[in-house]
């Protein structure tokens, strides 16, 4: 004889109450969360990264995802921003001694020669 699962009757089978909000959105569910228009959402996602998959001929975004985002600082890391943080360390005194330091614990020379 078979039992039958019991199941609360205000939980789909996937596992959520009728009223949660879904973890996947469409194109127009993930503007509406963004409060932009649908069109931006494409371009974040082709410039700046915007977390979605094209699948067949929409979109889908994973609201955590969307989250993540929103609170991850846009680092622009270009060629001058690069050269910017390297020249920084120009007249660092300490820099020197972080670089003993890292080749001596990955035990190699600083240099070529074995200095």
């Amino acid at each position: 004889m078979a039992t039958a699962t019991k199941r609360n009757p205000k939980t789909s089978r996937n596992g959520q109450t009728p009223d949660a909000e879904p973890e996947v959105l469409t194109l127009a569910e993930a503007a509406t969360f963004l409060r932009i228009d649908e069109e931006s959402v494409v371009r974040l996602v082709n410039e700046q990264g915007l977390p979605g998959r094209s699948v067949g001929d929409g979109w889908r975004f994973l609201r955590s995802g969307l989250r993540a985002w929103l609170i991850t600082p846009n680092f622009q890391y270009g060629k001058d921003a690069v050269l910017d943080i390297i020249g920084s360390w120009k007249d660092d005194p300490l820099v020197e001694q972080k670089l003993k330091t890292t080749y001596a614990r990955r035990g190699r020379p600083m240099t070529e020669d074995g200095e």
